[in-house]
């Protein structure tokens, strides 16, 4: 039977309705993200992990502890190997690591590092070069020369970490599980007061007070925290600042890159809970003002890049700019009513179809933005995502960066395919060795069209829009294509 037009425009609206709905909630769903998702999709199980509160007591009176079996001193290092002692060979499914080997090196009187490694295999690590923090140099002095005492006890196997001058102990891993297994890490410490700072990027209150701090790069500023897990931000900043019960300050590092949570207690006390990569601590000593840990730290870190002098001046972005007319009239605007303005900023609107390293020369003819740039002495800093468009890419970055094969690779060992802004992308693997070239030869293409002052390196972390791998059969994921 033939229905009336009516009838078959209300099922077609329908229908839409129905599927912009799906894709809505779809999209809300892959949007979520937390630590227990991070974990659970690390760990072989078929269930989420438990809370934190269940596993203290109903999974670990199930792990087994450390026990020193030897120790000796190289070149001003202290080496300590610990073996895994009873209880269950794995936590969760995932295997205990047996053997542990222990590294403590004093860099100065007021900087020492506890690394813990897997003694038999080797585990991923963040290298010792830049950009990473890392030492610049192999000087070490003995613990006898340094400010912090570390004592090592043999069974269970923990450590104290005690101040020379105050007799403070700022650290100590006694009465703690340290669980160590291939896809989960734990340490916990008790700590001299509760007065801790740090661990971020998040939207929180200066003081950390008791909770959960997931560490993970989300892409996410609008959360904010509430000490439950899962709120974080987008930097990965596994620091501490502590003030000691006699006023002191101290720092940590947790040189680690994986996924982790942070769990802070009345104890007082830290716990870190990670889920890959090796336990690797650098701690800064100093004084009663917090000014001289941090600018150790920041000597650490390799110190800071000095800035343009431009890049100091007065900045403009926004989302929405669909042509260079419109940018015209805000940059024109800005100068009639006398604002001072001294960089434009770029989102992705100047691409074709938001594919990076394109530049849509119909709606910003470069002729006419290079005359604007130069006639009203602005300077132009356009955005760069580093996801590489997979379907009808119409630039050069995903055929140069298959030529070259620097994408990242899912378990299969294929090209791992993600979803953001222009809908499927490949994302480039900054750690193989041709893809700064890569890399670099894209910038180039995308200066010669119109010639840039800075880049907004957004969505680094690498974020995206799924967890994990986009499914081929989200056709409908192609709506992020849509404004």
């Amino acid at each position: 039977m033939k229905l009336p037009k009516l009838s078959i425009r209300f099922f077609i609206g329908l229908f839409l309705l129905q599927s912009l709905c799906l894709a809505q909630e779809t999209l809300s769903h892959l949007r979520r993200s937390s630590s227990e998702q991070i974990l659970s999709d690390t760990l072989p199980v078929s269930q989420p992990p438990p809370a934190t509160e269940e596993y203290d007591h109903r999974m670990l009176s199930d792990i087994g502890d450390y026990t020193l079996s030897k120790n000796w001193k190289e070149n001003n290092e202290y080496h300590y190997l610990a073996s895994y002692k009873g209880g269950s060979p794995s936590f969760k499914n995932s295997e205990i690591i047996k053997n542990l080997h222990m590294i403590v090196t004093f860099h100065d009187k007021t900087t020492f590092r506890i690394r813990m490694i897997d003694n038999d295999k080797k585990r991923w690590e963040i290298p010792e070069k830049f950009p990473y923090p890392h030492f610049t140099t192999n000087d070490k002095i003995t613990q006898e020369e340094g400010d912090c005492i570390i004592d090592v006890h043999s069974e269970p196997f923990a450590i104290t970490v005690t101040r020379k001058d105050t007799k403070e102990v700022i650290f100590d891993t006694k009465n703690k599980k340290l669980i160590y297994s291939n896809l989960y890490i734990e340490l916990g410490t008790t700590l001299p007061t509760d007065n801790v700072y740090g661990f971020g990027e998040r939207n929180y209150q200066f003081k950390m007070t008791p909770g959960r701090f997931t560490i993970w790069g989300r892409d996410d500023a609008k959360l904010l925290e509430d000490g439950t897990g899962g709120y974080n931000t987008y930097g990965h900043h596994p620091v501490a600042l502590v003030r000691d019960s006699k006023g002191d300050f101290f720092l940590s590092l947790m040189r680690n890159s994986n996924a982790m949570d942070v769990v802070i207690d009345r104890a007082p006390g830290v716990t870190y809970k990670m889920v890959g990569g090796v336990i690797d601590l650098v701690f800064f000593i100093g004084k009663q003002y917090p000014e001289s840990v941090l600018q150790a730290y920041h000597t650490y870190l390799g110190k800071f890049t000095m800035m343009p002098f431009w890049s100091m001046g007065f900045h403009q972005s926004k989302w929405g700019y669909s042509s260079y007319q419109r940018m015209l009239t805000v940059v024109e605007n800005y100068d009639r009513h006398n604002i001072p303005l001294d960089v434009i900023w770029s989102d992705i609107d100047y691409m074709i179809d938001k594919e990076i390293f394109t530049v849509d020369t119909n709606r910003y003819p470069p002729e006419k933005m290079k005359s604007m740039l130069e006639k009203h002495n602005k300077k132009w800093v356009p955005i760069i995502d580093p996801g590489v468009k997979q379907q009808y890419p119409r630039g050069p970055g995903l055929a140069e960066g298959l030529k070259s094969d620097i994408f990242v690779k899912n378990h299969k060992g294929e090209n791992l395919l993600g979803s953001v802004w222009p809908g499927r992308v490949y994302f480039p693997d900054f750690f193989h060795p041709k893809c700064e070239k890569w890399w670099g030869d894209m910038l180039d293409v995308t200066y010669k069209t119109i010639p840039f002052d800075g880049i907004w390196l957004d969505m680094n972390e690498m974020a995206n829009f799924v967890d994990g791998e986009e499914s081929k059969r989200f056709f409908f994921y192609s709506l992020t294509n849509f404004n």
